[in-house]
């Protein structure tokens, strides 16, 4: 699965710093086609119609990967040697200069994150119940009260000191774009290579804020500074002894600068083809997968009443 988080400044809907509404799809050739569809300006619109087209960028345009070597190293080893993999295939056979760079406050800025998320959660939550929002806890889950009834009591001073690191983050990333045109800063989507299940999970719902935000370690950055970001498929990693059979899909995401939408889909295009032509065993298909297409053309070929297709299939 591809997925693609636009810019804030060119994503059509939008609510806050940390919702934004972004294309997903199996492969880059229709994520590509459903983002320029979504991102073409509206020429009616006195906003919108003031909007430039999206471009792809130029064959000579520089292409830089950065990587923050410490981060990327609190991910688990299943999902670091994939990572190490997918960027030295693209730094010897496609092009790009692989530069090491630094990002400030990376635990501050995750727990201010997910401190924002919290707060604006609760928000929407009592903007769905009429009259002020009184009761509107009766509408979640056991394990969403947790969550919420922490995030209900975030000082407004809190709230500003999390904007703050915000800024700063926006600063720094400004300062190595302008540094190395074309940066893609680099890191796996997540640090783990799965989320097992315990026995019980799926009845009641359950709760463990510690795992949300590690799951979150490398996402988070995009979200609250509004760079575009696209993740997609890197590898596979085997389960765990009695964490359930198949392989688990391991994703790499690449951050852009505000606006380099269609870089983002242009380095996808070769994440692709490294994920199909380079990669042991190629792109897996899951054992549920169904030609919808070879199933209708199947349908279309039996006849009708005893009598052929019109066409003869």
């Amino acid at each position: 699965m591809y997925g693609l988080k636009p810019s804030h400044d060119r994503t059509m809907v939008w609510k806050s710093t940390n919702t934004v509404t972004g294309p997903m799809a199996a492969t880059v050739a229709d994520l590509t086609i459903a983002y320029r569809i979504m991102s073409q300006p509206d020429p009616t619109d006195p906003i919108q119609g003031l909007f430039a087209l999206s471009s792809p960028p130029a064959p000579s345009a520089p292409k830089t990967i950065g990587v923050v070597r410490e981060w990327v190293a609190r991910a688990e080893p299943a999902v670091r040697d994939h990572f190490d993999r997918v960027v030295e295939h693209l730094g010897t056979a496609r092009g790009y200069d692989v530069v090491d760079v630094q990002l400030p406050f990376l635990r501050e800025g995750q727990l201010a994150h997910a401190a924002t998320c919290l707060a604006e959660a609760v928000e929407h939550a009592k903007s769905r119940v009429p009259g002020g929002g009184k009761g509107w806890m009766a509408l979640l889950g056991h394990a969403n009260r947790t969550l919420l009834a922490a995030g209900q009591h975030t000082p407004a001073v809190d709230y500003m000191r999390y904007c703050q690191v915000r800024t700063v983050l926006m600063r720094h990333l400004a300062a190595l774009f302008a540094r190395h045109p074309g940066l893609l800063v680099l890191t796996p989507t997540t640090p783990l290579a799965g989320w097992a299940a315990a026995a019980g999970d799926g009845a009641y719902g359950f709760s463990d804020g510690n795992r949300s935000i590690l799951n979150m370690m490398y996402v988070w950055v995009a979200n609250t500074t509004g760079c575009p970001a696209l993740t997609c498929p890197m590898g596979y990693a085997d389960p765990t002894p009695g964490g359930g059979g198949g392989r688990l899909p391991l994703g790499v995401q690449a951050m852009a600068e505000w606006g380099a939408e269609e870089q983002l889909l242009a380095w996808a295009a070769d994440a692709e083809a490294y994920l199909n032509d380079v990669y042991p065993g190629g792109r897996l298909r899951p054992d549920e997968w169904a030609d919808v297409v070879g199933l209708a053309r199947e349908t279309a070929r039996k006849p009708v009443d005893g009598t052929a297709a019109a066409d003869g299939s």
